[in-house]
């Protein structure tokens, strides 16, 4: 009878072993980044959870009263956790098969916020998030969870829509709404009060300059705490994020090089942008494809989250985007995030009756495939025509010598239609000294920020006569309406 049973259970093992290869069973993802007290208990074993380190289907992680991480998984889902918070992986299997996959984690204490990745994209019914009182299911892709001081659960969508269930049911929640689930044996209820996740305290931004290295930048929420005895920095003027550990929900318009005939040219509305130091970790768009960033330069930031303003210039080298399994690295490149109040387009309209123009604020440097670097002049303008609605835009930009390259200036024009609060537009270029049968085309992205429409954000790849692929991205500022 033992010999049977042993039998019986070799055999299930092998049946496991034969639909999810062990590969699959086994890594889950990594911690993208890893603060504080973080700890992964694996089977007997406890260990500290470092950034970069690897998480496994079964893996309990603990984060203690200053610790916080973020995970990424396999299928590019995403899952960032508050102190004091108790995470399982309790089945994790990304076999790339809407029947074989699995994504099911417990939130024993804490909380989380979670961006879902491809397992829940080819079924959502394999994605689920267990509590103590209730079961949380996609029909989107993006949620915050977190137990409240009384004991009771608060749920927020964040990113399209979920089902939050109870032995007594289960109700909808779209877009940013809320429910508190009291216990397991009632049903959640509606409420305005949003999932209490506690994000990282507010970062402040420092612009360091010549004169004054203290000066106050904007916070991605609040005001700043003020700093005693910082070192005077002579160097330009460029804003650093002081702490680590910064998630935003922000717009995306970036430029970049894919090699020498390949540009890359991406904008979304929506998505996850996470931040260490003063280097961006990764970027997690709605549609699940996500960027790690390589070396990021901050140029500008201004404007605050909170105010729907917030407006961060940079570049990255060294990039990969991806989309499950598939890494398309890019290097050099150029972006423009902000947090963007949406308008609809008749109150676009009704700011604007007729037309608004916008002045270049600043620049990031523009990149090209043979290795010379422009500049986006000052000339750069466009104009929005918010009551048609249409986009004119005019950018101008110049490289200086470059090995065998003589200087040159490229005239860049296109024109559009305006989409809410973003656009996208194709681009005509033309260099000054060839005026016949060299012009080229391109592509740019942007987006506008603040509830009147004062800023906005554009990126752009063209292709060009003399210097190949080029790409950047700048900031504008409405000038005359």
């Amino acid at each position: 009878m033992k010999k049977s049973l042993s039998i019986q259970r070799t055999s299930l093992l092998l049946a496991l072993a034969s639909a999810y290869p062990l590969s699959v069973l086994a890594n889950a993802g990594t911690a993208q980044f890893s603060m504080g007290d973080v700890s992964v208990q694996r089977s007997a074993t406890t260990a500290p959870l470092s950034s970069g380190g690897r998480v496994e289907s079964g893996d309990l992680i603990t984060t203690g009263t200053t610790g916080r991480t973020q995970l990424r998984f396999t299928d590019g889902g995403m899952v960032s956790l508050q102190p004091n918070s108790q995470f399982k992986i309790t089945k994790y299997a990304d076999a790339g098969d809407g029947k074989q996959d699995s994504f099911l984690v417990d939130l024993a204490r804490g909380g989380m916020r979670a961006l879902t990745g491809l397992i829940g994209k080819r079924n959502r019914d394999n994605y689920k998030v267990t509590t103590s009182t209730a079961t949380i299911g996609i029909r989107g892709s993006g949620f915050s969870a977190a137990y409240r001081p009384d004991g009771t659960l608060g749920v927020t969508t964040e990113q399209d829509a979920i089902e939050v269930c109870t032995q007594a049911g289960c109700i909808g929640l779209n877009l940013g709404e809320s429910a508190i689930v009291s216990n397991a044996q009632t049903l959640p209820t509606r409420t305005r009060e949003r999932a209490s996740w506690n994000p990282p305290e507010p970062r402040r931004l420092i612009t360091a300059r010549n004169d004054d290295t203290n000066a106050n930048g904007t916070a991605l929420a609040v005001p700043p705490k003020p700093v005693v005895n910082t070192p005077p920095i002579a160097t330009p003027p460029n804003p650093i994020i002081e702490d680590p550990i910064v998630e935003v929900s922000l717009a995306y318009a970036g430029a970049g090089i894919k090699g020498s005939t390949a540009a890359d040219h991406r904008i979304y509305a929506e998505g996850l942008a996470s931040f260490a130091g003063n280097n961006f970790l990764s970027y997690t768009a709605q549609s699940g494809e996500q960027a790690t960033l390589g070396t990021t330069t901050i140029l500008e930031s201004n404007g605050t989250a909170a105010g729907g303003d917030l407006l961060i210039l940079g570049t990255w080298q060294n990039s990969v985007w991806s989309l499950g399994n598939m890494d398309t690295p890019v290097s050099p490149a150029a972006f423009v995030m902000g947090s963007i109040t949406p308008v609809p387009q008749a109150g676009i309209a009704a700011l604007f009756p007729s037309s608004a123009s916008y002045s270049k604020d600043s620049a990031t440097p523009v990149f090209s495939s043979t290795g010379a670097v422009g500049t986006l002049s000052s000339a750069s303008i466009f104009i929005g025509a918010f009551s048609v609605p249409t986009i004119n835009i005019s950018l101008q930009v110049d490289f200086a010598t470059y090995e065998s390259l003589p200087p040159e200036t490229y005239n860049i024009t296109g024109n559009g239609t305006l989409s809410s609060t973003s656009f996208s537009v194709p681009l005509s270029t033309i260099p000054v000294s060839c005026t016949t049968s060299c012009n080229t085309s391109g592509l740019a992205n942007g987006f506008f920020v603040g509830p009147t429409a004062g800023r906005a954000g554009l990126s752009f790849t063209t292709n060009t006569a003399f210097h190949a692929l080029i790409g950047g991205a700048a900031t504008f500022s409405l000038t005359l309406n």
